[in-house]
């Protein structure tokens, strides 16, 4: 075997263990995806949080203090007013 064909196959033999790079738009498609998925999540966690606040406000607030029921979207809001008011703490 000469020097030529050991270096031919040698490049053959990188070529097929190098990773092969995605096109653009194949990156962009997967952190697109990635983010609705992220986004998907967080709707869905912020409403299985959403109704067990309405449902302890519906039990609780109309009896002692006298306040309406809230919706669902009521309660929705609420969490998220909350969570931005005293959820975050950075100062630790």
């Amino acid at each position: 075997m000469s020097a030529e064909d050991f270096m031919e196959t040698m490049r053959k033999r990188m070529d097929e263990l190098t990773p092969k790079k995605e096109d653009k738009t194949v990156i962009a498609i997967k952190v697109i995806a990635k983010w609705i998925g992220v986004i998907a999540m967080v709707s869905v966690l912020g409403l299985g949080i959403a109704f067990p606040i309405k449902w302890c406000w519906n039990y609780f607030m109309p009896a002692v203090f006298s306040l309406p029921a809230i919706t669902w979207g009521q309660a929705w809001c609420l969490n998220f007013l909350f969570t931005c008011l005293w959820g975050a703490k950075s100062g630790r």
